[in-house]
């Protein structure tokens, strides 16, 4: 069985080269963000192009933190929050489009993504950061509280 080089696992973005100033508009078009005219349809993992695809890519999203990553095609959205795989690793760590090239955009279903400013989406992942934890605590205080009804207190 033969492993997969760092290329062939990598988001297929990397492949596509750093935006030019001329490729990239100060003036978007409503709902698009750079992600949208860079990816110029592409998925970010698959490369698949939408013309090539059944429905319009998804612009992907941290659920935990709202911040914008990328365009991604239905198969690689679907597979992007649960797949255990390298590549959708990778993309989950900051390996995307989006992190990579400092576009920092707010998900907001059913509207176009809201423009952020640096300070702005550091904010929205410390927000995440401190949810996360207060919820791996208060698991911790329910599983204490359930061992105690069933077992005992902890000696």
């Amino acid at each position: 069985m033969s492993r997969l080089t760092l290329r062939e696992l990598a988001p297929k973005f990397l492949e596509w080269g750093i935006p030019g100033f001329d490729e990239i508009k100060p003036d978007l078009p409503s709902g698009k963000t750079e992600a949208h005219l860079w990816q110029a349809g592409r998925c970010g993992i698959c490369g698949t192009h939408e013309r090539q695809a059944s429905k319009r890519h998804a612009l992907d999203h941290d659920h935990e933190t709202g911040l914008v990553r990328g365009l991604l095609c239905t198969g690689c959205n679907l597979q992007e929050g649960w797949q255990p795989n390298h590549t959708f690793a990778m993309w989950r760590g900051g390996l995307n489009p989006c992190a990579i090239f400092g576009w920092h955009y707010l998900y907001r279903a059913g509207l176009a993504p809201q423009s952020l400013t640096l300070d702005e989406a550091e904010r929205h992942q410390r927000h995440a950061a401190i949810r996360e934890e207060a919820l791996q605590v208060q698991i911790a205080a329910d599983m204490k509280s359930f061992h105690d009804a069933i077992a005992g207190p902890l000696s």
